[in-house]
């Protein structure tokens, strides 16, 4: 296994997101990377495109899902994954600027930690809205109670540290990522940068299913810490985002967010 780095990019029925995010990989500094392109069953538009991207470039490979999913569709690519580093960037979502993978790559190898969670950007209509955080090692514990802990295009993982926890766990459809992060601090550790990494999109099923991202979230925690006081910790802030949740939806007239239909995945973790 050597020093170069997997781009995994799940895809359905966007063959023009899927665009976007190859443009912004083949802008990056870094060069030795590959992409690995995993499209949903029955999005042929999608896969047309990839096989076109694919034959004009030998680094980039698609390949159809077997399952259903966007998280059995992220442990598919793992499994033909034999790079030292790995990155998931979904269809459509693209890297802050051409120093990026250059930036992550560096500091993950410096730290020696099995994660680098970087800031990220949401693109709206009309306007980028920016998430960064302060510079520093993370915690099991800071990780998995911060509101805002990242988004996983703006995670570089050590390919060998999510192998070893098992990748994801599929029977957590909305936060496997938050899962498989706290796993993954337990072991190797993590750091938070304070640049932003990418560029995302809005929509993806942490943004239009925030109830079950509540009490997914809360369930992990009270599986990974044996702790009361987290434990506690982890209650309270459950009830108080839920309840937060059920005011915002009130004032907005409507008492249920609408559900997604696409398959771009997290948007926030």
């Amino acid at each position: 296994m050597d020093d170069s780095i997997a781009i995994i990019t799940v895809v359905k029925d966007d063959p023009a997101g899927l665009v976007s995010t190859y443009e912004s990989l083949v802008k990056q500094t870094h060069l030795r990377w590959t992409q690995i392109i995993v499209v949903a069953q029955n999005s042929t538009s999608s896969m047309h495109m990839g096989r076109s991207i694919a034959e004009s470039d030998s680094r980039v490979q698609a390949v159809w899902q077997q399952s259903t999913g966007i998280y059995p569709a992220m442990n598919e690519a793992l499994e033909i994954v034999d790079s030292r580093f790995c990155w998931f960037m979904n269809a459509g979502d693209t890297f802050y600027d051409p120093r990026t993978i250059d930036r992550a790559f560096s500091l993950i190898k410096l730290k020696g930690t099995g994660v680098v969670i970087g800031g990220y950007a949401v693109k709206n209509a009309n306007s980028v809205k920016e998430f960064k955080f302060r510079s520093k090692n993370i915690s099991k514990s800071e990780f998995a109670l911060n509101r805002r802990s990242g988004c996983h295009q703006a995670i570089i993982f050590a390919t060998s540290a999510l192998k070893e926890i098992g990748c994801y766990d599929n029977n957590f459809p909305i936060c496997a990522d938050f899962k498989s992060i706290i796993d993954i601090i337990a072991k190797y550790g993590a750091f938070r940068d304070d640049q932003i990494y990418a560029y995302i999109e809005p929509g993806g099923i942490s943004d239009t299913q925030l109830e079950n991202v509540y009490f997914e979230k809360h369930q992990i925690r009270q599986n990974s810490f044996s702790s009361g006081t987290m434990r506690i910790l982890s209650r309270t802030w459950t009830v108080l985002a839920w309840l937060k949740y059920k005011f915002k939806s009130f004032k907005a007239g409507s008492k249920e967010v609408p559900q997604s239909t696409n398959n771009k995945g997290k948007t926030a973790i």
